[in-house]
């Protein structure tokens, strides 16, 4: 019989013991075993009790540990009771960091047993909404307003709004994190559901409404058969039951984020409906420093790392100055050479350039349009240029559609702005102007300038501009304008979208004017400078080009012009976002019908080229049968008149033969005669 209930102080002496008399830790496990049975150490601990006293160990009881000590009196009893007494919300995180000199574990074992609370979730909390939510909201209201736009009714009766008011059953403590209270183990729970239900009730009657399906069978489907069905109110009091029975393929279902709306069963069951789920996200308060706010500096440094790319089109008559132009915005010479007045078509070249200031890289590239306005017949001039911006965007797209692909190392040609120069004529813009940039408004952002502004008065000039505009408006072309939402640049964008188009001068040679050398133009009359805000707009242009909206022109090009063009092209490939009878359908949906009727069409192809085969395999049948037949025919032709010859030939030899032999008769007749030596006259009488 193995003693009972022994310490382990008193295991450990025997191990000890035995250990001195000089057993193996392997005969020390069996004695112990031997004699304390299942109430004795596992292998391990006597094994590595063995150890220790084979180095030296003395001592058969625990070190001490390092550790928060706990020191309990009544007083923090007390202390503990009266925090929990003015605010019962409190969290074991809250009242252990009010009472560090015990440890978390002490802390709720005196509250749970000593004191005798229990954590219990209130029925209702009100949430009160901060800036934020509100804000999140507000958000969410104006996403819907567009697709109700969109949409129209068809959006409001795809609805379905969830959350715990569709159970009838109180779901307490559902809202642990924000309602749950320290009470008394005696307080009344009768209103308290089962905890391994709660996540799924939540959506109960929303499948009984969005199916048409019975009570029973519906709480059969998310618990199974072991549970009996709850009583909910009427469905038809909350969510029309016909009209979802027959659009639930298109329900859009609106819940916020809570624990129990994303539990994974309710998760899992909604994936098989494959509805649109809107979740509304809650914005909680961090209680400490996290360290996502320093994602906008990771940002801007691997930007710096990557680099920035930016493409210009200038479009203009040759010897309007936009190479000249080109070299005063960016402050360097790029070599252009000069366009000839004689090309029989327009002619784009583009020419990529690397570009550093500070520590920030640049990859320029500029699109000049060479001969653009010299033909005589000028109807197709904006041809080139459209098939130009179309290229890239194509080229972007093909890019985007490889299984394989590595957009952060591929250059991105796409037009990211057109300048458009104007001749300063002073009499408005010609009808190339209004055309080429008519085809060009929904494929690029257009800034047009005026060319050479200083070869008019400044009369003139604003005239002109007026006149610009008007006619740009009136012919309805839309024109790039600087973003006014950002707060910190809304002024000087709305004050520079007044002074569009942009009267401009550029130059590449240096005056000096007083202390400093500029890039003006000499005149006899008189220096322009090129900087000058009181000669030409060109330091506004550089500003708002380069210095305030250039980022805003790369995201317009991607978010607008290029999601135009891509979603044509999509639509020209066949694919949608909605099917013919508008309802909702993924990429892949699209994609696996393509390849079925890609299939089907393979298929067809396949039946009619076998039909063709063997209707050819036949006609050539027919063909060599009858050309066998008329082989035949030739070939008996020719065996009969073989045969005939081969007859003819046999009486031939036969006669043959006979004179022969008739021959060799009269020989050997002739031979037997006596030889007479008489001569007779005349013929000898045939016999």
């Amino acid at each position: 019989m193995s003693i009972q209930s022994p310490a382990k102080c008193e295991i450990r002496s025997v191990i000890r013991y035995l250990v001195w008399k000089g057993k193996t830790p392997v005969e020390v496990y069996n004695e112990v075993k031997t004699a304390y049975g299942d109430k004795g150490m596992n292998r391990t601990s006597v094994f590595k009790w063995c150890r220790e006293f084979k180095n030296g160990r003395t001592s058969v009881h625990d070190d001490q540990r390092s550790g928060r000590p706990s020191i309990l009196t009544d007083d923090i009893v007390e202390k503990i009771e009266n925090a929990l007494r003015d605010d019962r919300r409190l969290t074991m995180d809250e009242l252990s960091a009010m009472f560090p000199q015990i440890s978390r574990s002490l802390l709720h074992e005196t509250i749970t047993e000593t004191l005798g609370y229990r954590k219990l979730s209130a029925r209702w909390v009100p949430k009160q909404l901060t800036d934020q939510h509100k804000l999140n909201r507000v958000e969410a209201g104006q996403e819907f307003l567009r697709r109700y736009k969109l949409h129209g009714d068809e959006f409001l009766r795809s609805i379905v709004t969830g959350d715990e008011t569709w159970v009838e059953k109180k779901l307490t403590g559902m809202r642990r994190w924000h309602g749950s209270e320290w009470m008394e183990k005696s307080t009344c729970t009768e209103n308290r559901v089962k905890k391994g239900l709660e996540q799924a009730t939540r959506f109960y009657r929303l499948l009984i409404t969005s199916h048409r399906l019975s009570q029973k069978a519906v709480w059969r489907r998310v618990y199974g058969a072991s549970h009996g069905p709850m009583h909910p109110h009427r469905p038809q009091n909350q969510i029309s039951m016909q009209l979802y029975a027959q659009r639930h393929d298109k329900v859009i279902l609106l819940h916020d984020n809570a624990r129990p709306h994303v539990a994974k069963p309710v998760k899992t069951y909604l994936e098989t409906l494959k509805w649109e789920i809107e979740c509304m996200l809650r914005t909680l308060k961090l209680s400490g420093h996290v360290g996502f706010d320093s994602l906008p500096t990771q940002l801007v440094n691997k930007s710096v790392q990557n680099g920035f790319v930016f493409n210009i089109l200038c479009i203009g008559e040759t010897g309007l100055g936009k190479s000249t132009l080109m070299d005063s915005l960016f402050n360097t010479s790029f070599e252009s050479s000069p366009s000839p007045h004689n090309l029989p078509s327009v002619k784009l070249k583009a020419h990529t350039y690397e570009l550093q200031e500070s520590n920030v890289r640049l990859k320029l590239t500029i699109v000049d349009t060479v001969g653009y306005g010299d033909q005589i017949n000028k109807e197709d001039s904006f041809k080139a240029v459209v098939d130009y911006i179309d290229s890239q965007f194509e080229a972007y797209l093909q890019e985007e559609l490889k299984i394989k692909r590595n957009l952060a190392i591929y250059h991105d040609s796409r037009i990211h702005i057109c300048l458009y120069f104007i001749c300063p004529t002073g009499h408005g813009l010609k009808s190339i102007d209004l055309v080429c940039m008519k085809k060009l408004d929904t494929k690029v952002n257009i800034i047009p300038i005026i060319a050479k502004a200083d070869t008019i008065s400044k009369t003139e000039l604003q005239k002109f501009k007026s006149k610009i505009i008007s006619e740009l408006q009136n012919n309805g072309i839309h024109i790039y304008q600087f973003p006014i939402d950002d707060e910190n640049v809304a002024d000087i964008n709305a004050t520079m979208n007044t002074h569009v188009p942009f009267a401009v001068v550029g130059s590449t040679d240096f005056v000096r004017v007083g202390n400093k050398m500029m890039r003006s133009r000499q005149y006899p009359w008189g220096t322009v400078q090129v900087e000058n805000e009181s000669h030409c707009d060109f330091v506004k242009l550089r500003e708002m080009l380069i210095g305030t909206n250039m980022e805003d022109m790369r995201e317009k090009t991607h978010c607008r012009h290029y999601e135009l063009y891509r979603k044509k092209r999509l639509e020209q490939m066949g694919f949608s976002d909605v099917d013919s009878d508008n309802k909702p359908v993924s990429f892949q949906q699209t994609c696996e019908a393509k390849r079925s009727i890609h299939l089907q069409e393979l298929q067809q192809k396949e039946d009619e080229m076998r039909q063709m085969f063997v209707a050819r395999v036949k006609e050539k049948e027919a063909e060599l049968k009858e050309a066998e037949k008329e082989l035949h025919s030739k070939f008996d032709k020719l065996k009969k008149d073989h045969t005939e010859e081969k007859k003819k030939l046999e009486d031939s030899r036969k006669k043959l033969e006979d004179d022969i032999l008739e021959f060799n008769r009269r020989k050997a007749q002739f031979a037997q005669q006596p030889q007479h030596h008489t001569l007779t006259l005349g013929k000898s009488k045939k016999k």
